[in-house]
């Protein structure tokens, strides 16, 4: 339910973000996505595979040079992942942050921007294991790395555009 929740408000924001036209302008974005994992480690930390994220993003975009927009992104789960494992035995929590500096570039055809970015920062990852012991936490602290190719469009409107990406 809380998942539904937050998909639903994250889905209103990312129809309310601003996304620029053709000149230079501030880009504000969110939204969620949704990677699954097929790999059976993963199911230690999750039934369903499935790893859900909170994207929040602004970037400055400069039409004089040649479409290249320059942000800063910031990721993280909506709540930790949380499974119960052993019949109750094993209590298992993991979460994860990311700061991301990214560059990306592309270009307006109508309302249509196909476009490359990539981002560089810091990742932080939490992993809780609470058994009938003392419970057992750590917290990493990693470079992280992302790359994506998309296809943007941007509906016109008096105070700039709506995006979808």
């Amino acid at each position: 339910m809380r998942t539904q929740l937050f998909s639903a408000v994250a889905l209103a924001a990312t129809l309310l973000a601003v996304s620029p036209a053709s000149a230079d302008d501030l880009v504000l974005e969110t939204g969620i996505s949704t990677a699954y994992y097929n790999d059976t480690s993963f199911d230690a930390v999750s039934d369903f595979n499935a790893y859900s994220e909170w994207n929040l993003g602004a970037a400055w975009g400069f039409d004089r040079l040649a479409g290249l927009q320059l942000g800063l992104l910031f990721q993280a789960q909506p709540g930790r992942l949380a499974e119960s494992r052993f019949g109750g035995d094993l209590y298992l929590e993991w979460g994860r942050q990311r700061v991301l500096a990214t560059a990306g570039w592309g270009y307006d055809i109508w309302w249509f921007r196909p476009n490359v970015q990539v981002g560089v920062g810091y990742a932080h990852q939490f992993l809780s294991l609470e058994t009938t012991g003392p419970r057992l936490k750590d917290h990493a602290h990693d470079l992280a790395a992302q790359g994506s190719v998309g296809l943007d469009l941007n509906v016109p409107a008096r105070w700039g555009a709506v995006g979808f990406t």
